[in-house]
């Protein structure tokens, strides 16, 4: 299966592409899931089996899912955004771990009066 997905009438890369049950949920053949991955101009090609009971979910972030039958799965996607998504902060605490064995090695020192 090949087609294109759109966000806003604009190439969508990097959208993730995975067969699924009805509700989105990826299924695991062998232990493994088949997907793929929209490549910079929205492009994708997917190897999974087209059918009544087979699906195909498509997810991107500030998206909601959207699950398709694969045999009536469109070839152009247009994803809608949740609006949801406005920013994302991250911030990072640094511990200094290699402190501890060295303020500990300088209380026994001092307790034992070595320093």
């Amino acid at each position: 299966m090949k087609g294109k997905v759109f966000l806003n009438n604009e190439p969508a890369p990097n959208v993730q592409i995975f067969e699924s049950n009805a509700t989105g949920t990826p299924l695991f053949r062998n232990n493994k899931i088949i997907s793929a991955v929209t490549d910079d101009n929205g492009n994708f090609s997917i190897n999974i089996p087209t059918g009544e009971n087979f699906y195909i979910t498509f997810r991107y972030v500030g998206t909601k899912p959207q699950t398709y039958k694969t045999n009536n799965t469109p070839a152009i996607i247009n994803l809608k955004s949740t609006g949801e998504l406005e920013s994302v902060e991250v911030t990072a605490k640094r511990t200094y771990y290699w402190l501890i064995p060295v303020t500990l090695f300088l209380l026994i020192a001092l307790k034992k009066n070595k320093l």
